[in-house]
């Protein structure tokens, strides 16, 4: 929850007490679960439900028996705000998923296909069954080409779900109309002490928890998994040992050995301020704590090293429109495709570029805060950016580390947006993988 909300809930508790109104709070569940829960519930003893909420994921539980009074708005939510929402009618929701992916959730999707998009492809096909039986019959060719080569992905993005609790399974189940083929995962809550992006209070079922569902996910999947995620950029490898150590405890206690085990992402890259150990450390602890397991036959693993694997393969060039002191206005901000730096406050490797050989660049380095070239206050990066002492405007920065999270979470707010892409082939500013590069760029 944002920082501002969390210290709310301990006074709307106390309120809704001294009001005599009845309350659920579950650890570890989200409101939006309870309240499909008892959603379902209630359907089924013939009752009828009214939920008071201008959450528009809650829009996907209207249907007959259901209706959603949005409090903001004043008005009940009805078909048309469910469709200018989604482009869908609620059933067919999890078809559009499909197609666009749920990055959540680890649904990978058809590449280059957003929600708008398949939505007019599911209203149009009916179902992504039925799309993909169709796909050939598309007349724009790159559309056409990429729903072919990606069946089997858009197949399994429906088919392939995390789940952490057992209603998640039953809508799963009923969505498949109960398929036979089904590869289903457990995701375990584990610890993301060691993380500097914590992903630990939004998915995840604890170990008691999984235990349960696990029995369950076996009498419906063809395959089964268990997953964890101990968090974004991960700075010790004795996360993914505890990570191991609850699956070991699950398998020991259900008996189960499942056909897959997926230890998630959080691999590291390196950045001024954050000097991870050899990928090959993750990797030696994740191989010992898989034979800790003393299992007869290792399930197949799984891992999502993506910020390890791309982060360096990406560089933002900007240009200083002004200095004041040592704060830097430049072109681009979090708002385009220096997110991370603005929220998360990861720290850029940075350097300044040289233009002409007639440019003279100073060896005292300056720690520079960048401001973006919106109009909102948030579009502020705090750094500390190492940067030439005698930087000025009109000078251009490479700030490296980007991966593919640059691309992915720029905007056109306040018509700021470049969409000029090069591919060049000089080496990354810091590198995991070369240290002799990485010493003139530390922050103590």
């Amino acid at each position: 929850a944002p920082d501002d909300l969390a210290p709310q809930f301990e006074y709307i508790r106390k309120s809704v007490l001294a009001f005599n109104l009845p309350s659920v709070d579950l650890p570890n569940y989200e409101a939006d679960d309870l309240i499909a829960t008892y959603v379902d519930q209630i359907l089924k003893i013939g009752a009828k439900v009214t939920i008071v909420s201008s959450d528009k994921d809650l829009m996907q539980l209207y249907k007959k028996g259901v209706r959603i009074f949005d409090p903001m708005k004043n008005k009940f939510i009805n078909d048309d705000d469910v469709l200018k929402k989604f482009g869908v009618e609620a059933s067919k929701v999890i078809d559009v998923q499909s197609l666009a992916g749920d990055s959540s959730d680890n649904v990978p999707g058809v590449p280059g296909i957003g929600v708008k998009t398949a939505a007019e492809l599911i209203n149009k096909y009916g179902t992504l069954e039925n799309l993909l039986k169709s796909a050939h019959e598309i007349k724009q060719n790159k559309r056409r080409e990429t729903l072919i080569e990606n069946k089997d992905k858009a197949l399994i993005s429906k088919k392939l779900v995390t789940l952490d609790t057992k209603d998640e399974l039953i809508k799963i189940i009923e969505s498949t109309n109960n398929a036979k083929d089904l590869e289903l995962f457990v995701r375990v809550a584990v610890s993301n002490e060691h993380a500097e992006i914590d992903l630990s209070k939004k998915f995840g079922a604890l170990t008691s928890e999984a235990i349960g569902l696990l029995r369950l996910v076996k009498q419906h999947a063809k395959k089964i998994g268990l997953s964890f995620h101990v968090g974004s950029q991960c700075m010790h490898p004795i996360s993914y040992s505890k990570g191991i150590s609850e699956i070991g405890n699950i398998i020991k206690k259900t008996k189960i050995i499942p056909h897959y085990i997926n230890v998630g992402g959080g691999f590291p890259t390196i950045y001024p301020d954050l000097i991870p150990q050899s990928l090959d450390s993750y990797f030696n602890e994740i191989n010992k704590s898989l034979e800790n397991l003393k299992l007869e036959k290792l399930p197949e693993i799984i891992c999502e090293p993506g910020r390890a694997i791309v982060a360096e393969s990406g560089s933002t060039i900007v240009r200083v429109n002004l200095r004041k002191k040592q704060k830097l206005y430049i072109n681009d901000g979090t708002y385009g495709t220096l997110f991370d730096a603005g929220t998360p406050n990861i720290v850029f490797p940075s350097r300044m570029i040289k233009e002409n050989s007639n440019k003279i660049i100073s060896k005292k380095l300056t720690a520079f805060d960048f401001f973006g070239p919106t109009c909102d206050s948030m579009d502020y990066m705090k750094g500390p950016f190492l940067l030439p002492n005698n930087i000025k405007e009109n000078d251009y920065i490479e700030l490296g580390q980007l991966g593919a999270y640059g691309l992915t979470f720029r905007t056109q707010f306040n018509g700021y947006y470049s969409n000029e892409i090069y591919e060049v082939e000089d080496n990354p500013i810091m590198t995991m993988y070369d240290k002799d590069i990485n010493k003139a760029n530390m922050v103590a």
